[in-house]
């Protein structure tokens, strides 16, 4: 996480007296370490989303190489039922040739 959350505000700079308290209340509210506890969740979370990316993708691709398979199929079907039925045992369509 980077911001200008995690800097000091620019209002301190123009008034110097408050950075110290700014400072201790930060400190205090453990600002630090609530950074860092928010960044390694964060990381989680992200790998998280990279690995469910990545599981959605490969459906996919397994998907479209079972809609290719189908396709293959159903084309070596219409050209055995055309070719063998049609053409050679029915008689039809012999004079195309």
């Amino acid at each position: 996480l980077e911001s200008d959350i995690i800097t000091t505000p620019e209002i301190f700079w123009e008034n110097d007296e408050w950075e110290p308290i700014y400072k201790r209340m930060c400190n205090y509210m453990e600002h630090d370490e609530r950074h860092d506890i928010l960044n390694k969740r964060l990381d989680c979370v992200r790998e998280l989303l990279d690995v469910l990316s990545s599981q959605v993708e490969n459906q996919h691709a397994s998907k479209l190489e079972w809609i290719i398979i189908w396709l293959i199929c159903s084309e070596v079907a219409v050209q055995v039922i055309w070719g063998v039925i049609i053409k050679d045992i029915l008689g039809f369509f012999n004079h195309c040739d």
